[in-house]
């Protein structure tokens, strides 16, 4: 079998998904995760160590406080997940990641020999940005 599929609310009181995914569930492969802005960094932190998932959608929501927005915490997710190397597929909705947060998930997009499609769903993407996402893909090559 291929194992689960979770579709988690991840909104920080959500103990039980968190918990699976920093155990290692071996059943837990597919992930999606709508959050509201809450615990990003320990979300990005197990993820990062999960080495089951293999497939990972991220909703970003709106609390209303506009907390989604804060870098510092968007940072902390993009270097949680940058350890990863199980993921084969990689969706993130509603999260305009900065430039330099493309560059904190480099590791992510150029050391995960499995990933084999990436959607980033998000207005601010630069030239730049998607330039430098190439690169890191096209130096996969090395490391497979």
């Amino acid at each position: 079998s291929h194992g689960d599929e979770m579709f988690g609310y991840f909104d920080g009181s959500n103990d039980s998904l968190i918990m699976r995914i920093e155990n290692n569930d071996f059943r837990l492969t597919q992930l999606s995760v709508y959050n509201s802005g809450k615990d990003w960094a320990r979300l990005g932190r197990a993820v990062g160590q999960n080495y089951q998932i293999e497939v990972f959608r991220v909703f970003a929501g709106d609390d209303g406080e506009g907390i989604v927005r804060s870098t510092e915490v968007v940072d902390a997710f993009c270097a949680g997940l940058a350890q990863n190397r199980s993921i084969t597929v990689f969706h993130s909705e509603g999260l305009e990641f900065t430039s330099g947060q493309i560059q904190i998930m480099r590791p992510f997009f150029s050391q995960n020999a499995r990933l084999t499609e990436i959607k980033l769903k998000c207005s601010e993407l630069e030239c730049g940005d998607i330039r430098f996402l190439t690169e890191a893909i096209k130096e996969r090559g090395k490391h497979a």
